[in-house]
């Protein structure tokens, strides 16, 4: 282990680089010289973010757009509460969502016609978990076929990308046949 104490005005610091639970316990700091000796003691409990959960299980999905997550705690630490994000396949990110204090949660507002994916994450006072292993990836509703958003129909993806664009040409001053008019 690896610490360092120093005086600074009238107060003590003690530091210890890369903590590990197995550094707590009692610690004693004793200053002598020729004015005389002192010691002070004191206990150091380190506290590390807990373990990830188990990956999230996917029960009871409504058309509508709701679906509850179960999920199995962490084997070892303290949990204050649990982080559920998700990632929506359009979107293309992991996005929070919510937090809850139980292994199991409900998700509404969900939009039908999307895949979802869902992970979670631990948190306590001293930090949070790396994430658990995703869930399954779950369809909610049926697929959309919505040229707006280009959603994918039920033919795969609708055919606005391939359609030529029939545009009138500009008439900037470079497009412009200036030989016109100018016949004498």
């Amino acid at each position: 282990m690896e610490a360092d104490a120093t005086i600074r005005e009238e107060n003590m610091i003690f530091k210890i680089d890369c903590a590990k639970p197995e550094n707590a316990g009692e610690y004693t700091i004793i200053a002598d010289n020729e004015i005389g000796k002192d010691e002070v003691s004191f206990t150091i409990d380190i506290e590390v973010p807990p373990e990830s959960p188990g990956a999230p299980e996917i029960m009871d999905v409504t058309q509508t757009g709701q679906l509850t997550l179960v999920w199995d705690a962490p084997a070892s630490g303290s949990v204050d509460h649990y982080i559920v994000e998700y990632y929506r396949d359009q979107w293309q990110l992991w996005l929070r969502m919510k937090t809850c204090k139980d292994s199991e949660t409900t998700v509404t507002d969900l939009i039908p016609g999307s895949k979802y994916k869902f992970r979670i994450m631990s948190a306590s006072i001293a930090g949070i978990s790396d994430p658990s292993q995703e869930s399954e990836e779950v369809m909610i509703g049926v697929v959309a076929e919505d040229e707006l958003f280009d959603l994918p129909g039920p033919r795969g993806r609708t055919s606005n990308r391939n359609r030529r664009l029939h545009k009138m040409p500009s008439l900037d001053r470079t497009s412009v046949d200036r030989s016109i008019g100018l016949r004498q």
